[in-house]
């Protein structure tokens, strides 16, 4: 963790704390990734809910194409008129957990080459 920032080890330390808990009845996970604009760890949670992946804060339901043992990955995907002719609504966002070692990964892919990114991390079983 040496070359992770103070603020970064402080919010490893309560996740890994988190990893004496047992997995509830339903999945869940707290996952911790490099945030997209300043870098700074951010904190998110996921949830599953019926066929759905929930991320606490968002209203977007990602689609579960696959859980199982190994892994779960879900998809939110739209393709909606544009606002403008250079503004396509046309793309996805995928959530990846790996469930063995808890890697995440999450990645969007648009038609407009700077709405595209991606974020590798890891999760607990919240």
């Amino acid at each position: 963790m040496g070359n992770i920032p103070r603020k970064g080890r402080a919010l490893w330390g309560a996740l890994l704390l988190l990893l004496g808990c047992r997995a509830h009845a339903a999945e869940s996970w707290a996952c911790t990734f490099p945030g997209y604009s300043d870098g700074e760890p951010a904190i998110t949670r996921f949830h599953i809910a019926g066929g759905d992946l929930i991320e606490d804060g968002n209203l977007l339901p990602f689609k579960i194409l696959e859980n199982s043992d190994e892994g779960l990955v879900a998809v939110y995907s739209m393709a909606r008129a544009p606002l403008s002719p250079e503004d396509h609504e046309i793309g996805a966002f995928v959530v990846v957990i790996e469930k063995k070692t808890l890697l995440f990964m999450q990645s969007s892919v648009f038609l407009q080459p700077e709405r595209n990114h991606f974020t590798k991390g890891r999760c607990v079983n919240d």
